[in-house]
């Protein structure tokens, strides 16, 4: 038996064994240094298997030999998908393409939306479908999805000039450790906000207000940007021997 397999069936023990001895399950949970679910869950269990013997039980040998007696592995259940053939297939074909995110590059909610029109379903609450359960189909059919790894696209002048410029080294003799490669960025002084990231959550008491043009709230979700934001320019450059420092450009920058 496996440690972890082995610890898992001594905690359940002592569960049913403080559960006999009339212990609170808040009590139990904290000695047992689990959750209240799991000692109610493994209670239950007991109690199926024994329905009949209602004794209370108060000697620790009898406990033992009692917690002995008791299946306490865990039973395998297999849990019915909630989601129709129909339906799962029609699922199935929509996400069958994996590396571009589906074959009519469907999202979740689209996929939900489409399906319960299609098949008439938002009057069947049982097959209804939702997004949790589409993504658990997905998960069982595909497994979890892969990130895509993205590249600069490289076109035939930069493939050329980078051709040119390895040919440039080889053709003078230029030692690769006396290469100083340089970039610039601009950093903004003032906020910028980012139209995506961006978003206020508001309460239906916000929201209401809103709808009355509340000038406080109307005033959270204005916010002042500067047409042409101030900012900093700043050059920098590394090569084998290290990180250079940084320079300050003032005025415009040509190269």
């Amino acid at each position: 038996m496996k440690y972890k397999e082995q610890t898992s069936k001594l905690i359940r023990a002592d569960i049913i064994r403080m559960h006999l001895k009339k212990n609170t399950i808040r009590k139990i949970a904290n000695e047992c240094n689990c959750s209240t679910r799991t000692v109610i869950k493994w209670i239950k269990h007991y109690k199926a298997n024994n329905e009949g013997d209602k004794r209370i039980i108060t000697d620790d040998k009898s406990i033992l030999k009692k917690i002995n007696d008791l299946d306490l592995s865990r039973k395998a259940t297999k849990r019915k998908s909630s989601i129709l053939k129909k339906v799962a297939n029609f699922i199935s074909k929509k996400c069958a393409d994996k590396t571009t995110g589906g074959k009519d590059n469907c999202s979740i909610r689209k996929i939900v939306a489409i399906g319960n029109r299609k098949f008439k379903l938002n009057k069947d609450i049982k097959h209804k479908l939702t997004i949790g359960k589409v993504h658990r189909f997905l998960l069982k059919k595909f497994g979890r999805p892969k990130k895509l790894i993205k590249k600069p696209l490289l076109k035939d002048t930069h493939i050329k000039s980078r051709r040119d410029f390895t040919k440039y080294i080889i053709d003078k003799n230029i030692d690769y450790r006396n290469i100083f490669f340089t970039d610039e960025k601009r950093f903004l002084i003032s906020f910028v906000p980012n139209p995506q990231n961006n978003k206020i959550r508001l309460t239906k008491e916000s929201k209401r207000k809103l709808k009355k043009n509340n000038d406080k709230i109307r005033k959270k979700l204005t916010i002042e940007v500067e047409k042409h934001p101030k900012g900093i320019m700043v050059a920098g450059g590394v090569s084998s021997f290290g990180v250079g420092k940084l320079n300050f450009c003032v005025g415009t920058m040509n190269s």
